[in-house]
């Protein structure tokens, strides 16, 4: 239901602290982006998403026609024009992805697992034009995503011709924008729900569980000098604060935390 989805996005761009991320007491405007690019799409088209999901489930629809490389064209073009260029492309796409693992889990998935890889499955065989929707949508955002596709040489005729699918398209993007990264297979964001689930059985606290998940996924790029596993709140804080002025972005671990969100809500909660 669409208030799981709306609760999972706004715990996982809300939880503090996070280090250069997006959190509530973020210095900067990302948690405003986050919470814009998250729930804007969501809102807008969780219902035709649901209707999606339906017809699959009554066989009027295949595994190609479930148009969710159509759903994120649509939504980036909505919060372009909504919001503008200040919006976070990784989170309104993974809020998408979101949408069809939780309608997907009240229509014909058994469980969680059962349904987020399902949907990772439909991404290999989204129909090239859909993809080329995606990719036009991406230029038109611009900024990174624009120098991606261009490095990348992406264009709506390579797509068509080799027949590149959604999957395909994040593999590719994720060379050069991290973000992606969790788009591209969905092993990575089960070990992320595992981080979340342990964290979770002994915390017992949404808040409290994304922020060790984040903290446990982004260890690797922060300082070994900081005790992360005894650092109290205040502390993060300023070492997030530190690494924002040092022009750090660890924002590319937030799918991580989006999926490890609607988890805790749907499973764990």
């Amino acid at each position: 239901m669409v208030l799981d989805v709306v609760k999972a996005l706004f715990y996982a761009c809300s939880s503090y602290p996070k280090i250069a991320s997006p959190h509530r007491l973020s210095p900067s405007d990302d948690y405003e982006q986050c919470i814009f690019s998250a729930l804007i799409p969501t809102i807008t088209l969780y219902t035709t998403v649901n209707k999606i999901m339906e017809e699959f489930k009554y066989g009027n629809r295949g595994v190609k026609d479930l148009e969710i490389g159509r759903m994120i064209a649509k939504g980036t073009s909505l919060l372009l024009q909504d919001v503008g260029y200040r919006i976070n492309i990784p989170v309104a796409i993974s809020a998408i992805i979101i949408i069809y693992i939780d309608t997907c889990l009240s229509t014909v998935a058994k469980d969680f697992h059962d349904a987020l890889r399902r949907v990772y499955n439909a991404m290999h065989s989204t129909p090239p034009n859909e993809v080329a929707e995606v990719v036009k949508s991406l230029r038109a955002v611009g900024g990174e995503f624009a120098k991606a596709i261009e490095l990348a040489e992406l264009s709506e005729r390579r797509v068509a011709v080799e027949g590149i699918d959604l999957a395909r398209l994040f593999s590719i993007l994720s060379q050069y924008i991290k973000a992606f990264e969790p788009l591209t297979h969905h092993q990575r964001i089960l070990e992320a729900l595992l981080i979340a689930e342990k964290s979770f059985r002994n915390l017992n606290n949404i808040n409290a569980t994304l922020s060790a998940t984040f903290i446990e996924l982004a260890k690797n790029a922060l300082p070994d000098n900081v005790d992360l596993s005894r650092a109290r709140a205040p502390e993060l804080l300023r070492l997030d604060l530190s690494f924002r002025k040092q022009g750090h972005d660890l924002s590319y671990l937030m799918p991580y935390i989006m999926f490890a969100s609607l988890y805790i809500i749907k499973v764990l909660a």
